[in-house]
């Protein structure tokens, strides 16, 4: 538009194979965002003067892999400052995680503008949300010792990017969602179209908490009907 002024960087000027590789555009369009645009051309002859968003500039944030607010696959946005530290957009701009570097030296992370959970600056122990306020329907565990004791754990080799075959040793998601299926997550990978299950691993030391105090109780009882014997 009349608004916008552009630099384009043309390869073979005046040839036949003439093409434009690369150009920079005011993104403003007169808003006075003080925005700058770096495209490329699409890849083959026939996008020699295509355009394709690679880059934009606007107030100290960098947005990579599409404009700001894009709805390209992944773009990645760089805010140092006024709010946002490195915010990563879904393929269809409807969902983004935000990694945040707090000034009291924590690693925040939100997901849709919502704190999820932060990386300590002194210790680099991971903590995630746990408040009484963001919690619903709270009610205490039954009785679970049963369903620990059902629990196998493994020996196993990863297939991928396990080149020296290293043992480790764990769960088996599928066996666990029979028993604690609130620890186990089946996930559609967009990426790959395939459905690999995970786990969270962390909530199990709850489960083992509570397991040990169902142990301690019976010690206890045991104890006094022991106590009562001896007397």
């Amino acid at each position: 538009t009349s608004s916008q002024s552009a630099l384009q960087l043309i390869q073979g000027k005046g040839d036949v194979n003439e093409w434009r590789p690369s150009y920079l555009q005011s993104g403003d369009h007169g808003d006075y965002t003080g925005r700058m645009d770096f495209f490329t051309n699409g890849t083959g002859v026939v996008n020699k003067f295509g355009f394709i968003l690679g880059m934009s500039l606007m107030n100290k944030r960098v947005t990579i892999g599409g404009g700001f607010g894009s709805t390209l696959a992944h773009p990645l946005e760089l805010h140092p400052t006024n709010g946002y530290g490195v915010l990563n957009f879904s393929t269809n701009g409807s969902s983004t995680w935000e990694q945040y570097s707090a000034n009291a030296g924590n690693f925040e992370l939100y997901a849709n503008d919502n704190y999820r959970g932060q990386f300590n600056g002194t210790t680099g122990a991971y903590s995630s949300i746990s408040d009484r306020s963001l919690k619903n329907n709270i009610s205490p565990l039954n009785s679970i010792l049963d369903k620990v004791l059902a629990l196998q754990a493994s020996t196993y080799e990863y297939k991928d990017n396990n080149p020296n075959n290293r043992k480790s040793i764990g769960l088996i998601a599928q066996e666990v969602e029979a028993i604690f299926p609130e620890f186990v997550y089946k996930n559609l990978i967009e990426r790959s179209g395939k459905e690999i299950y995970t786990m969270d691993y962390a909530g199990l030391s709850v489960i083992a908490l509570k397991a040990i105090q169902e142990q301690q109780a019976m010690i206890k009882e045991l104890q006094a009907e022991i106590l009562k014997l001896k007397k």
